[in-house]
């Protein structure tokens, strides 16, 4: 298990326009659009733009939102820190252009270690785009005859798997019958911040190749 001392969070801001992707890996997105600005979010964190094969890639945030101008090429998350014996570990991707360092899931915790395996990595490709609109009619309407969630309330990510030793407790929500189990049938739902969010879990603990 990693254990850090210190830690070093970096928002690293991308503007070049051309890049060679060697070998992406293609991961779920959508797109937040709520305002003016169109932005695409990856399930593995990666920001702003989307490979679509091993040679094109799509740019991903448009401002003002349809005029066909992109403010940024990519953004990513750099995180690092340092060990007992004050060695700096430290994961950052540029573009993907050699590898990942980041996977898409929560951790499984075995003794004290901690892993994710590649189907649960292949399972959590996934982002869950929600509106406090969408939540709202949630509230309003769950208990009429007939009501059927949209997928993303329904499949909210808020407990992890016991069975794979992961985190009881996942995405947050609101618990309307405080029974500690999320049920959108029974009032529960998404607690987010502002008019839309866009909600994906990843980690740093596989092998760093980027």
């Amino acid at each position: 298990m990693k254990k850090t001392t210190g830690l070093i969070f970096l928002i690293l801001l991308g503007s070049m326009l051309f890049s060679q992707i060697s070998n992406p890996i293609i991961f779920n997105s959508a797109r937040l659009d709520i305002n003016n600005i169109e932005a695409t979010i990856n399930a593995n964190g990666n920001l702003f733009y989307t490979p679509t094969d091993t040679s094109n890639f799509e740019l991903g945030y448009e401002f003002p939102k349809g005029s066909g101008k992109h403010t940024f090429f990519n953004s990513t998350f750099w995180i690092g820190g340092l060990n007992e014996n004050n060695e700096l570990r430290l994961a950052g991707e540029l573009y993907n252009q050699v590898g990942n360092d980041f996977w898409n899931g929560p951790l499984s915790v075995n003794n004290g270690l901690v892993s994710c395996s590649e189907t649960t990595a292949n399972q959590w490709n996934k982002v869950w785009k929600l509106s406090a609109e969408e939540i709202a009619w949630h509230i309003q309407h769950y208990r009429d005859w007939g009501y059927i969630p949209t997928e993303n309330i329904a499949s909210w990510p808020a407990h992890g798997d016991m069975n794979l030793n992961q985190s009881a407790n996942l995405a947050p929500f609101v618990d309307f019958d405080n029974d500690q189990i999320y049920n959108p049938m029974n009032g529960d739902y998404p607690l987010i911040k502002g008019d839309q969010c866009i909600y994906f879990i990843f980690n740093d603990v596989k092998r760093l190749t980027e």
